[in-house]
């Protein structure tokens, strides 16, 4: 097959495949924070309680080694494996050919230690740091103490490594880096601050008022995720032929491709 005849090059960012996976996400955040309700803030019992609860164990957002914390670090994961792709890409190519491999090489690293971080808690380890530090009491979460500081000084670095990448992917990454913030410190901080300030347990308007700003805290982290992942796949593009895929690093030109 010529060049001239060949298939046209597709990008592995497909609006299909992100869309089932937002979906896939609220249904999963939706179906656990209800089922949560019913099981905590009503009288339901007997087989509604037992159903209830076998799907507030499985997918409650609230709740750490569910579905859904599994879900969250897949997609992050995915983020990670697709940035050492692009540098793994650029890796082959000389110098002058395109983008340095090195910065996707940071950024797949940083993805995926958060990755890690949404499967083991590790930023659960900083809720301690107040007592040490003599700070307190603190009306929030208390990993925020800690993680406020690490998350603006790792946005900076973030920002200076994003300046070598592709501009398209950078506004992507922001956005995406935008939303998740968001989420985790902002609306986390929020639900800490109500936690605290209002006994939940004698208050059920208030405790469903929590439970829909946690939906609203995890569907913007996984909307970020998201944004994240489509600015990513959106730097690969693919190629079918008749006895090869072709991969390629959008912008880097055809010597930054390989066969499979």
């Amino acid at each position: 097959m010529s060049e001239g005849d060949s298939a046209p090059w597709r990008t592995l960012a497909s609006p299909a495949l992100l869309r089932w996976l937002a979906v896939v996400g609220g249904v999963m955040l939706i179906v656990g924070v209800t089922a949560h309700v019913l099981v905590t803030l009503t009288d339901v019992s007997g087989f509604v309680r037992a159903f209830a609860g076998q799907f507030e164990r499985l997918f409650y957002a609230g709740a750490e080694y569910t579905v859904w914390a599994w879900y969250t670090a897949v997609l992050m994961a995915a983020v990670g494996v697709t940035f050492a792709v692009i540098a793994a890409l650029l890796h082959r190519t000389d110098a002058d050919a395109g983008s340095p491999a090195t910065p996707y090489a940071i950024l797949a690293a940083v993805a995926l230690a958060l990755s890690i971080d949404e499967t083991a808690q590790l930023h659960e380890g900083l809720t301690a740091l107040p007592r040490t530090l003599g700070i307190g009491p603190v009306p929030t979460v208390e990993w925020l103490v800690a993680g406020i500081p690490i998350a603006v000084l790792g946005g900076i670095g973030l920002l200076i490594v994003a300046r070598h990448i592709d501009a398209q992917l950078r506004r992507g990454l922001i956005i995406g880096g935008a939303l998740f913030l968001f989420g985790a410190i902002v609306l986390e901080g929020l639900g800490g601050l109500l936690a605290r300030s209002v006994d939940l347990a004698d208050a059920p308007v208030a405790a469903v008022g929590a439970e829909v700003l946690l939906a609203v805290e995890e569907g913007v982290e996984l909307a970020g995720v998201l944004v994240a992942l489509a600015a990513v796949l959106g730097m690969i593009e693919v190629r079918r032929e008749r006895e090869s895929v072709s991969l390629r690093v959008r912008g880097a030109g055809d010597a930054a491709s390989v066969k499979a």
